[in-house]
């Protein structure tokens, strides 16, 4: 439990000061690391929130870190569930 709050903590420094693909790669670490980690997403909607901005090649999305956090989310535990090697 205490893991879990210390990265997701260092995620939220991470979304806030350091470049994207930082909190990317903490966050996939989590995502693979922890059983459902549900904070990547409000953690990417945090992200959004401070530096959203209209992308036309993206179709205008608004919440677009945190739409495909999500999926990945949902991905990873899908992928988790068919592993034998992968404790639940």
């Amino acid at each position: 439990m205490v893991k879990r709050i210390l990265l997701s903590f260092l995620i939220l420094i991470s979304v806030i000061f350091f470049p994207f693909w930082i909190s990317v790669i903490l966050a996939l670490f989590g995502i693979i690391y922890f059983r459902v980690y549900y904070e990547t997403i409000i953690l990417f909607f945090i992200y959004d929130l401070l530096f959203w901005t209209q992308e036309p090649r993206f179709f205008n999305l608004i919440l677009l870190t945190t739409l495909c956090s999500t999926v990945i989310l949902i991905i990873v535990e899908l992928i988790k569930r068919k592993l034998k090697f992968y404790k639940k």
